[in-house]
């Protein structure tokens, strides 16, 4: 599923992104991982969502808005977005529907982000090849904490956009700090975890009924995200 903005005139960047919440819904983890036009690691992410009102797609959009924020702060230009969620690659594209009010502030932040770039795809790969993206994932939900990877600040890893910082109290978060949380008030409840699961299938029948069929990666990291 191919989501492109015109033509590029430099090679694009390769961003691939990954959301998990075992419990769905429950805490969350969002996994993120930028890689250069020559395929080397620039940044990766590992995002925890301590709030139990979380499911599988805000995880995902939260690890898709991360990534691109970052991929802005990093100087890419030219983007292609792999990722493995069939409803958030077509909600942001615009070719389902976005009924979920959290899903939609969330897809919305999104598509405001990818304004600054001149091109940019996105592209529905399978969940193999998507496996870099799902590692940094559940390492949040592992670890309980946010970590970030930065090669270019490595020295300056605070100036990093999206990089981990501690954790705020609970309705404490700054309206200003880096990560995407939620900060909307309303809680997830069975229900939502529900409706996300039709929706998701919704999105996969209307891929296979469109023939845009999950693909392999575009492009091969020269060297995995840690």
């Amino acid at each position: 599923m191919d989501v492109d903005t015109g033509p590029a005139d430099e090679e694009p960047w390769v961003l691939r992104f990954d959301g998990a919440c075992r419990r769905n819904p429950g805490p969350g983890g969002a996994g993120t991982a930028l890689f250069a036009p020559s395929g080397a690691v620039v940044w990766t992410c590992s995002h925890y969502m301590p709030s139990s009102s979380e499911t599988n797609n805000t995880a995902e959009y939260t690890a898709l808005l991360l990534g691109v924020q970052s991929a802005t702060h990093h100087g890419a230009t030219h983007l292609n977005i792999e990722g493995d969620s069939s409803l958030v690659i077509a909600q942001v594209k615009g070719s389902f529907a976005c009924r979920n009010a959290r899903l939609r502030q969330l897809r919305n932040r999104v598509r405001h982000a990818l304004r600054p770039m001149t091109t940019y795809k996105l592209r529905h790969i399978d969940r193999k090849a998507n496996a870099h993206a799902d590692r940094l994932a559940n390492r949040a939900l592992d670890q309980r904490s946010d970590s970030s990877e930065c090669g270019p600040h490595n020295s300056r890893r605070d100036q990093c956009y999206g990089v981990a910082t501690p954790p705020a109290a609970q309705g404490s978060t700054p309206a200003a700090a880096l990560s995407p949380r939620e900060t909307t008030s309303a809680t997830a409840t069975c229900d939502d975890a529900a409706a996300d699961e039709a929706m998701d299938v919704e999105a996969e029948i209307a891929a296979r009924e469109t023939r845009l069929s999950p693909c392999a990666a575009t492009s091969a990291p020269t060297a995995p995200p840690h």
